[in-house]
């Protein structure tokens, strides 16, 4: 490989009458016509890695686009479907209490404070019944003497 390079610029085509234009403005700026060469070509060179490394850096950042579009393309198929489900699920369940409503004799009393508390007096009196009869069949026959006679002095009670 040799350390030189020569050619010939012919005047008669324009790009060479650019070439020569350019080599005669400018070569006394850079000490020579081979030194501006040099420069010239060196700084294509340079252009051309810019250039490359931004051609790379694009298609990189096309690339992870591409990949967030597909996990967000993703995601919202998911989610879709679940509100699909979920309607799906709420339009059986409406389709289902309009065959089978519910049977209230009296629809009021579902909201009346009066019947909540009915209801909770029923039981609280169940209750109290279920408790006085256990203690009605505990009558302490089966506490000895002793016992019978420290509670009855803790109420003052003699029976």
């Amino acid at each position: 490989m040799k350390n030189s390079i020569t050619f010939r610029l012919n005047p008669k085509h324009a790009e060479d009458r650019e070439i020569m234009e350019w080599l005669d403005a400018n070569a006394a700026e850079e000490g020579g016509q081979t030194a501006l060469l040099k420069s010239a070509l060196v700084s294509v060179i340079h252009d051309n890695k810019e250039a490359d490394y931004y051609l790379k850096m694009q298609y990189e950042i096309q690339k992870a686009i591409s990949k967030e579009n597909e996990i967000f393309s993703d995601t919202v198929k998911e989610v879709m479907q679940s509100m699909v489900n979920q309607m799906f699920a709420g339009s059986l369940a409406m389709i289902g209490q309009t065959q089978k409503p519910l049977q209230a004799a009296y629809p009021q009393q579902l909201y009346s404070s009066e019947a909540a508390l009915d209801s909770i007096s029923s039981t609280t009196k169940k209750t109290q019944v279920a408790e006085v009869k256990d203690l009605e069949a505990d009558n302490c026959k089966s506490m000895d003497d002793d016992t019978r006679n420290a509670l009855g002095s803790l109420f003052d009670n003699e029976d």
